[in-house]
């Protein structure tokens, strides 16, 4: 499973043909729940755009007025909080992914994990483990950073013993007279 987890693999696991009709679903039967007072239109993408962030191998995106997270695709780049309704809102928001965001991708891709349980790949995503490093980004960081991090260069040795001296070892000296 080495794949991020993003709003479209949330609609098709819910049997939606695209993030659009989801998001149509989810805020339809948030206002039938009474969660929510409108749903989204289903065509109005407007406002200041939300930032994408990736955590724990999940593409996500927060709600400026509520603070709740959701699920965004680079692909289909609109956001609209099933939570919120985007504060009452018929608009969704347009989502900002970097320029670099294939490279980011790839350079998350390239940290392993220990695959969880679940019924579905969302779910074993949500149950798995990094081996060292989550698959986390925030916006600002760039590709060549993660890239940095999943391959530190090897530290100069500093000792003296490790490079092949013979320095203090501590302790008393001993004669050998």
């Amino acid at each position: 499973m080495n794949r991020l987890i993003t709003a479209k693999d949330i609609a098709k696991r819910d049997n939606m043909i695209g993030v659009g009709a989801w998001i149509r679903s989810a805020s339809a039967r948030q206002v039938q729940l009474k969660r929510i007072t409108v749903a989204w239109d289903g065509r109005t993408v407007n406002g200041e755009p939300v930032q994408a962030f990736v955590n724990t191998g999940r593409v996500l995106a927060q709600c400026p007025i509520c603070g709740r997270h959701e699920y965004v695709d680079d692909q289909e780049p609109i956001f609209y909080c099933t939570t919120c309704g985007n504060g009452g809102s018929v608009a969704a928001r347009p989502v900002e992914f970097p320029e670099d965001w294939g490279e980011i991708k790839a350079a998350l891709l390239k940290r392993p994990i220990v695959e969880g349980f679940g019924r579905n790949e969302i779910e074993k995503v949500l149950n798995s483990k990094p081996e060292n490093l989550a698959r986390d980004w925030r916006p600002g960081v760039k590709a060549e950073e993660l890239e940095e991090e999943n391959d530190p260069p090897v530290a100069e040795a500093t000792s003296p013993q490790i490079a092949g001296g013979h320095g203090d070892l501590g302790g008393e000296e001993v004669s050998h007279d």
